[in-house]
């Protein structure tokens, strides 16, 4: 029986820490979402540029930033 336990412990923590992600994602989503629009207004170049190499280009670009700033978190 303690072995189930455990094995439940560990996945109570791992659905805790998924909570505490999506806590603050929803609390960060406002202020990202203001910053991409300050991103724009900075550069409107970004309008003339072909939307689908744009959207793959940010694609590239963020999942790089994403992971950056996830490995200086850790």
């Amino acid at each position: 029986m303690s072995k189930k336990l455990e094995a439940l412990q560990k996945k109570a923590a791992g659905i805790q820490a998924q909570i505490q992600q999506a806590e603050l994602a929803q609390k960060n989503k406002s202020r990202t979402e203001r910053i991409s629009i300050k991103v724009l207004q900075k550069y409107p170049d970004l309008y003339l540029c072909d939307p689908a190499v744009l959207e793959k280009s940010l694609d590239t670009s963020l999942a790089a930033i994403a992971s950056s700033l996830k490995n200086k978190q850790s």
